[in-house]
């Protein structure tokens, strides 16, 4: 619903020269038709929800028979060190709401669902000094292994 991310998507789409159409809406009524989509992607806002039930249900509802659904969500055990510092501190009902745990997760997006980890805590500064390539190979390992308290985002990543 928020008009800066459709400048900021708006001016992507164009620096890329791509086209798109954008819609503004809200993830618990998206303004489209059940089972119009081949792909549902949804990255950055799903923690603002404390209903995440509903939001998976709409994406689901607009995702066509065999479609894949990814959606990010944020690590909370790496979250748990920024909400510690946070002034003045928000409630911890509210942060377990944002960051709900992988076994939440995997109970709202299904067993079938794939995790693919996406950032590690401070990894801009690891990135620019192993490479893509490389950090990749990195988070792919660490990601099965208690490395997953260093996960600060991941994809569920799901077939409808």
């Amino acid at each position: 619903e928020s008009p800066a991310m459709l400048r900021t998507a708006s001016t992507n789409i164009k620096a890329n020269g791509a086209r798109a159409e954008l819609v503004r809406g809200s993830a618990l009524q998206l303004p489209f038709a059940d089972e119009t989509f081949d792909f549902v992607y949804a990255t950055r806002f799903i923690h603002l929800f404390q209903d995440k039930e509903a939001v998976v249900r709409e994406f689901q509802r607009v995702a066509r028979p065999g479609a894949t659904v990814a959606i990010e969500f944020y690590g909370r055990p790496f979250h748990l060190l920024a909400y510690l510092r946070q002034r003045p501190m928000p409630s911890l009902s509210e942060y377990l709401s944002h960051f709900p745990r992988l076994s939440e997760v995997r109970r709202l997006v299904g067993p079938a669902a794939e995790f693919i980890p996406l950032r590690l805590g401070g990894e801009r500064v690891l990135r620019r000094m192993v490479g893509d390539t490389r950090m990749r190979r990195i988070l792919s390992r660490i990601w099965p292994t208690t490395g997953r308290v260093a996960v600060a985002e991941y994809l569920a990543v799901f077939t409808r």
